[in-house]
């Protein structure tokens, strides 16, 4: 009998740290799964800051909004179709966790520099490169946040860390051909090919209106004004001519 009752008071401290690790365990697991979902809808909230165009900014309102409504309808309908849409949207969201990432990233670094004032002030030529890949830099996924280093008269390599924690990685730029870009948001460096440039980096806005500076630290000899700043451009100096005349008329007298 009092081995027995060892026995059953061994066992209830056992238990008990069973269950809270089993307790903590699930926490975490619901954490992940919280944040994984709230990664992939935050994304939809920086495309729709980030979106050029009322019309996409309402489609993605209403993809949003629908989204909501139909996991609550399906919900309502039975408890279990409600559990297989929240868990598919689960499956979606943990597919697209990297890149859902990135985005928020994206956008947070880029609303930071509009709302802190900071567009156009850094010096590029103290202050360190932060940059975002794209698509034309190989090996590197679009988005990754990171800096542009380079050991004086080498190469420049982008230097980042995956999900900003993970261990740093390292890649060299290719060589050759590169010019700075005159972005609407920001500058971007790209690299001019036979049919097309292919874009490599954006810096953030603290760059905007920094671009000769920008080329000069990176050893770039050109800087090009891209085709929604020219279309600005253009559309200011007809507003200009509208208004006001050309230069030419006004010498002439014309009204």
């Amino acid at each position: 009998a009092g081995s027995g009752l060892a026995l059953v008071a061994t066992a209830e401290p056992l238990a008990g740290a069973a269950k809270f690790f089993v307790d903590l365990g699930l926490g975490v697991l619901y954490l992940a799964c919280f944040f994984v979902v709230f990664l992939a809808f935050h994304a939809i909230q920086v495309m729709i800051a980030l979106s050029p165009s009322a019309l996409l900014d309402m489609l993605l309102r209403s993809f949003r909004l629908s989204l909501l409504g139909l996991v609550g309808l399906s919900s309502w309908i039975h408890p279990y179709l409600g559990a297989a849409l929240g868990f598919g949207i689960l499956f979606i969201s943990w597919l697209i966790a990297g890149w859902s990432f990135r985005l928020t990233v994206y956008g947070s670094v880029l609303s930071w520099d509009f709302l802190t004032g900071s567009d156009g002030s850094a010096d590029p030529a103290r202050a360190p490169l932060r940059a975002f890949s794209q698509r034309g830099l190989k090996g590197v996924k679009a988005r990754s946040y990171g800096r542009l280093e380079s050991s004086g008269a080498g190469p420049w390599f982008f230097r980042y860390r995956p999900w900003l924690v993970l261990p740093t990685r390292s890649v060299p730029l290719p060589p050759g051909g590169m010019a700075v870009l005159k972005g609407a948001i920001s500058p971007l460096l790209v690299r001019q090919g036979a049919l097309r440039a292919q874009t490599l980096m954006r810096f953030p806005p603290r760059f905007r209106t920094r671009e000769i500076e920008l080329a000069a630290r990176l050893g770039v000899g050109e800087v090009l004004e891209g085709r929604i700043v020219r279309g600005f451009r253009a559309a200011w100096q007809g507003l200009k001519e509208l208004v006001v005349g050309t230069p030419e008329s006004a010498v002439r007298g014309a009204p």
